[in-house]
């Protein structure tokens, strides 16, 4: 649906994809390039090989970020007055 609506607009699918997922576990961001231990991560199965699906295509880039330049933190977290403001200045 949201591609149909991009190209409504005129976008190009080149200026969209591979759209960027941020990720400050890097275990999880590992996940998405080597399928290789599902084995031992039954629990997260149909979410993780749904990522590793898109990466696969090359619709989604996983890229590890660490949590303390993580900015959405600032949306999820009690955050001290110092992180909160760094991060403020990261968004502009």
């Amino acid at each position: 649906m949201l591609q149909e609506f991009t190209k409504a607009l005129g976008i190009s699918k080149d200026l969209l994809y591979p759209a960027k997922l941020y990720g400050d576990n890097q275990s999880a961001n590992a996940l998405a390039y080597n399928p290789e231990y599902y084995s031992r991560t039954k629990h997260t199965h149909g979410r993780q090989r749904f990522i590793t699906e898109m990466v696969e295509q090359r619709v989604i880039e996983v890229t590890y970020i660490p949590t303390r330049d993580m900015v959405a933190d600032m949306l999820t977290k009690a955050l001290q007055k110092d992180a909160y403001w760094r991060f403020m200045r990261m968004l502009g």
